[in-house]
């Protein structure tokens, strides 16, 4: 009988510690992106979803779509809470609104990262990002070697409430129009949005009004295309200067046909990497803070090949989008 009893508790036992296991799972982690419907926030949550994937038995990641709306991402924090997510990464989509909710989060005992862009001092939180003052710097340096003497010049901004873009546009102001006091500045307009229907019109609408473009300087590499598509087709500005941020494939192909002159890499597949890589030291206890960060990489024609070959392995080209540059 005793035998029995305890063959019966030992059964119990392995069921209880199987049972346990089987209820805990992965954790619960949330991506709330500023919004999917701009180029460089869909590339980076495509890129968090596809690292996520390597730590599937730690965790699963849901991505949440801000929609550019503040009140809307401070309420999907407020519901990660209320649901009891595990780990919450927020894109803020202006830092300082989210950053009450942020902190009710840590609160709460959830652990949050921010990203793309930081928000400073959030104490318990954890950061991943790149520094956006050397991100505009690259550019604003290599204006102010490339604009020709007395050149007019627009410099196109958003996202006025985005630590990112505030301080691209602070480097700009520093580096190159501080530098540069022979350089007319004919253009000078922060968008609400990552807008570049509205940079188009304002480019167009300076054609008209002002003539001469010698250079765009932008903080989005959106903003840079848009102004370089403005002036398609009109041979008064084949040389115009154009420089954006975040290495997009549609700019690293425009820098390879001559026309964009330059940009730099906001790398969303290090970045997104790297944000998983601290979910997991997080959610596994192998670290309590984690801030970490991306470099920033200048692409130009110089090394506009290596990066399209690097793109095509990332998945973000085709061999055959590009094969007719090498014919």
């Amino acid at each position: 009988m005793k035998k029995v009893v305890a063959l019966v508790l030992a059964v119990l036992m392995v069921t209880m510690v199987a049972g346990c296991g089987a209820a805990e799972g992965p954790k619960r982690a949330a991506y709330i992106a500023r919004t999917l419907s701009d180029a460089f926030a869909s590339w980076l949550a495509n890129e968090m979803q596809r690292a996520a994937a390597q730590y599937s038995d730690t965790f699963t990641l849901e991505v949440l779509d801000s929609r550019g709306d503040s009140e809307r991402q401070n309420a999907s924090i407020e519901m990660c809470i209320t649901q009891g997510y595990d780990l919450i990464i927020v894109q803020p989509n202006d830092g300082e609104s989210q950053r009450p909710f942020v902190e009710e989060a840590v609160a709460a005992g959830i652990l949050v990262i921010t990203t793309n862009a930081l928000i400073p001092g959030i104490s318990g939180g954890s950061s991943v990002d790149a520094d956006p003052y050397n991100q505009g710097a690259v550019l604003a340096k290599a204006a102010a070697e490339m604009v020709p003497q007395g050149g007019k010049v627009v410099i196109l901004s958003c996202l006025p409430g985005n630590l990112h873009t505030t301080a691209r546009y602070q480097s700009f102001q520093d580096l190159f129009v501080d530098k540069r006091p022979d350089v007319e500045i004919i253009g000078n307009h922060i968008f609400n949005e990552v807008d570049p229907a509205g940079a188009m019109a304002f480019i167009e609408d300076l054609m008209q009004s002002k003539g001469q473009i010698d250079a765009v300087l932008t903080s989005a590499d959106v903003l840079a295309l848009a102004a370089l598509e403005a002036v398609r087709g009109n041979p008064l500005y084949d040389n115009m200067l154009a420089w954006g941020v975040d290495g997009l494939s549609g700019s690293l192909i425009s820098i390879k046909e001559g026309k964009q002159t330059g940009s730099c890499l906001q790398n969303a597949v290090e970045l997104a990497e790297k944000n998983m890589k601290a979910a997991y030291q997080l959610l596994t206890g192998a670290q309590t803070v984690v801030e970490d960060s991306i470099g920033e990489v200048y692409l130009d024609s110089s090394n506009v090949d290596e990066w399209l070959a690097k793109y095509v392995d990332y998945g973000l080209l085709t061999k055959e989008e590009i094969a007719h540059f090498y014919e």
